[in-house]
């Protein structure tokens, strides 16, 4: 176990993550976190794999393994791993947790909902944010860093394709067109419809809506609703809300009628 008690912050950089992600853990920042050994936790028994001594499980110090709502898995033909590091700080949902490849980090916050798939190959980073929920969806994080902030919603079917699957290259001179390290992020407080698709290296800024079944191939602007194959800005200015009500400024208009 590492030196007790940790914090978020120290926590970010020896994972390591940009401590400025801090701004999307408003609620994990509050906590005093524990680091164990993944390979002497409940979520690596079942693994046909060996996690070495380079490899750690972060949680909360109210929290025991036996909680977490992850299932760890590896691809066939994996027996060793090192530099894995998961900071697991919800007790909520159910993720089916990939982890292909020697040096990946996840990092999901506390009061945070996740139901599906997240995979992560080639030393690939994945940080979602406190009160961020993801319906049944598929994050697909190669040679990438992922990043979804806080008090997020991707409704359901959601694909994040943050790398190509495959290498591409240029048959008249050799060159690869797709190698180099991508980096998708979604601000606070975005909503991603049903069967939107997210392309590698978007930037979707704070307070952004995507429309059900969009494909996103150029970042999107705060506050901007965009929409089609590709997205493009359907309204400027848009807000949301979790509730079933009419925004503020609607009510007040109302009132004053």
């Amino acid at each position: 176990m590492l030196e007790q008690p940790q914090l978020l912050d120290p926590l970010l950089r020896l994972m390591p993550l940009p401590a400025t992600l801090v701004r999307h853990a408003s609620a994990s920042v509050e906590r005093r976190l524990r680091t164990l050994r993944l390979a002497d936790t409940s979520l690596a028994i079942n693994v046909a794999a060996t996690f070495d001594d380079s490899c750690w499980l972060t949680l909360a110090e109210d929290m025991e393994p036996e909680q977490l709502p992850v299932k760890l898995g590896v691809p066939k033909g994996r027996r060793q791993f090192s530099g894995v590091h998961l900071t697991l700080l919800s007790t909520k949902g159910q993720v089916n947790l990939l982890i292909g490849d020697d040096q990946c980090r996840v990092f999901i916050g506390s009061n945070t909902i996740i139901r599906g798939a997240l995979q992560l190959f080639r030393g690939a980073t994945a940080f979602i944010g406190d009160h961020t929920v993801i319906g049944h969806s598929r994050l697909i994080v190669n040679h990438a860093d992922l990043v979804i902030g806080e008090d997020c919603h991707l409704v359901e079917d959601v694909l994040l394709q943050c790398n190509d699957p495959h290498l591409i290259t240029d048959l008249s001179n050799g060159r690869l067109l797709n190698g180099s390290r991508q980096r998708t992020y979604l601000g606070r407080h975005v909503l991603v419809n049903r069967r939107a698709l997210l392309m590698p290296g978007v930037r979707i800024g704070d307070g952004a809506i995507v429309q059900a079944g969009a494909v996103v191939v150029s970042d999107v602007p705060p506050n901007t609703w965009v929409g089609g194959s590709p997205a493009a800005v359907l309204r400027e200015q848009v807000g949301w809300t979790r509730e079933a009500q009419p925004a503020p400024s609607r009510q007040k208009a109302r009132r004053a009628g």
